[in-house]
């Protein structure tokens, strides 16, 4: 009876610590830069804002070009409060933190909600060295900007639901990243995937 008690209570002491051990943690924002997805490259037009696609440009908000990489934005798209002068050199935030295409330098940032490389990225706030495409912040509704000015950092991508990370896209056919669903016919698919294969998105109002 008295080794029958010693072995319960040793149980009871060992038990917690199965029982306690921490399931890993859910951050399925790392997926993509830690290469569990296919990287999808494509050709960025210059003659059109990476962000919001159109080619648009006037006085009060110039189309700007990275003279590192070549990505063109509008001021407002990419928070650009001052265009540069004609002779002057002009750096998207990627190219200025040294992570640009320089074949020298380390792979450039892969935005971390979509598998589309390139493009208008800025810092995420989620962990320190993510990035991801403002295109994306646009159309996820979990996501804002820190700073309007700067739009940067992107926020709250640890608040996206879980069911937009677990969606396949329907273009890429991939399930990395976080999709977005038609109003219409729910199909996901990433923002820069839809926007690669040439669907057309408008947002509608609710109601």
């Amino acid at each position: 009876a008295a080794a029958a008690a010693a072995a319960a209570a040793a149980a009871a002491v060992i038990q917690p610590k199965v029982e306690g051990r921490e399931a890993p943690a859910y951050q399925p924002w790392l997926d993509i830069p830690e290469g569990r997805c296919h990287v999808i490259r494509v050709r960025w037009a210059g003659e059109r804002c990476a962000v919001c696609d159109a080619d648009a440009d006037t006085d009060f908000d110039q189309l700007v070009s990275c003279d590192g990489c070549g990505l063109t934005v509008h001021q407002s798209c990419y928070g650009v409060p001052e265009a540069p002068a004609q002779d002057d050199l002009w750096f998207c935030a990627a190219c200025e933190a040294g992570d640009g295409p320089d074949p020298g330098r380390a792979a450039p940032p892969q935005c971390c909600l979509c598998p589309v490389a390139g493009g208008a990225l800025r810092p995420a706030a989620v962990a320190p060295g993510l990035w991801a495409h403002l295109t994306c912040m646009q159309w996820i509704g979990e996501l804002s900007v820190g700073d309007m000015a700067s739009m940067s950092p992107v926020l709250g991508i640890e608040a996206i639901q879980r069911e937009r990370w677990e969606l396949t896209c329907g273009v890429c056919r991939q399930r990395c990243g976080a999709k977005i669903q038609c109003r219409a016919c729910y199909a996901a698919y990433h923002p820069l995937c839809a926007r690669v294969a040439g669907y057309s998105m408008e947002v509608v109002e609710a109601g």
